[in-house]
């Protein structure tokens, strides 16, 4: 078998370097892999369409292909709103992986990665049934999605880094069941510059973030502000097209955050009913994991334009220190769409609190509800 390899990020820097639009990637990829093709067996040099070659070049030499792609949604995320050139590309991507002529007869394997899972074709993947291991749904893959908490102190070790920095920098992902999930490219480059900071703004993802912002979806600003100071916010990724643009809901553009490293995610089931009545609802939540990526969202806050995302993170400061203080008068917490679950759940509850945590509140509201 002969495999051929496309780095589709690096692809598009050399097409940039030669001036070429990115309108005409699926064109050009297209033409490059028939070059390589040519150039091994020139008796194919007649065959224009690519599957065609790819099939021919099976028959002669007897070889299928494994198809490599790194980095396959580039052309996704570089077109943004170019809703033509991304489904070219999409198109190039299906005479491929979902082409009932040639995939099974010239494809003994394909392995993709990327940073947005396959887009969606509707509630279908736009390209084929791959089996995918995304950050919402790792699977088996979910302890290699990063540095886990042995790996950093080996490398602590190694290296006479400060881990309880490295932690507080770096730490705070959970892919998966796994817990203590560590950004790898910040940890290594903090290893061997000895500098605890962020590096995300050596990143192309972190040019994108300030416009999602401003999109301030349903009030996406608001969940920013309380995001920043440290509270967890529940979403629905199910609307989520695995795209950069056509967000629907503000869940949409904080999932993509998730893909894109800015939010950790993690899933918590919960079990209602007993016996054959039993039911469970799995909750999705969002939350910023460590100081460098809370850092970039607090730059964010530096720019003119944010001045009601700055205000509304001085609120939720106040809001927070007026808690601390017992401020009654400026502190209510609206407990009430707990109190049906509460009335019509089967299961005992236990409620235990602090002092001064609205337990008799919620016990008055219950009791004035039944």
């Amino acid at each position: 078998m002969r495999q051929r390899l496309q780095d589709v990020a690096s692809f598009l820097s050399d097409l940039k370097q030669k001036n070429h639009s990115i309108k005409s990637v699926a064109n050009d990829i297209a033409e490059a892999i028939r070059s390589e093709l040519i150039a091994d067996q020139p008796e194919i040099t007649s065959i224009r369409k690519l599957t065609d070659c790819l099939l021919k070049y099976v028959e002669l030499t007897g070889d299928k292909f494994v198809f490599i792609l790194d980095e396959w949604d580039a052309v996704i995320r570089e077109a943004g709103t170019d809703e033509a050139t991304k489904e070219a590309y999409l198109n190039l991507m299906r005479s491929w992986f979902k082409n009932g002529d040639f995939t099974g007869k010239a494809i003994a394997a394909a392995y993709m990665t990327g940073i947005l899972p396959i887009k969606k074709d509707g509630s279908q993947s736009a390209i084929s049934d791959f089996r995918e291991f995304s950050i919402l749904e790792p699977g088996e893959f979910a302890k290699y999605t990063g540095f886990l908490e042995d790996d950093v102190k080996k490398i602590c070790d190694e290296y006479h880094c400060d881990f309880r920095k490295m932690k507080k920098w770096y730490d705070g992902y959970t892919v998966g069941d796994v817990k203590s999930v560590y950004n790898p490219y910040s940890v290594i480059n903090a290893a061997g510059s000895g500098k605890y900071k962020s590096y995300w703004k050596q990143t192309s993802a972190a040019d994108d973030l300030l416009r999602y912002i401003e999109m301030d979806e349903e009030g996406l600003q608001g969940d920013i502000a309380q995001l920043i100071t440290g509270e967890t916010i529940e979403i629905d990724s199910s609307s989520f097209n695995n795209d950069v643009t056509g967000f629907k809901v503000k869940d949409d553009v904080l999932t993509l955050l998730v893909h894109l490293g800015y939010l950790a995610y993690e899933q918590k089931v919960e079990i209602f009913g007993e016996g054959d009545d039993e039911d469970e609802l799995i909750r999705e939540f969002v939350y910023i994991p460590n100081d460098e990526v809370r850092l970039e969202f607090k730059n964010i806050l530096k720019l003119a334009k944010h001045e009601v995302l700055v205000d509304l993170l001085t609120k939720s400061k106040k809001l927070f220190q007026d808690t601390i203080s017992e401020n009654e008068e400026a502190v209510y917490v609206d407990k009430t769409g707990y109190i049906y679950r509460l009335v019509h759940e089967v299961t005992p509850f236990f409620l235990s609190r602090p002092r001064r945590f609205g337990k008799s509140l919620l016990l008055s509201t219950l009791r004035s509800y039944i």
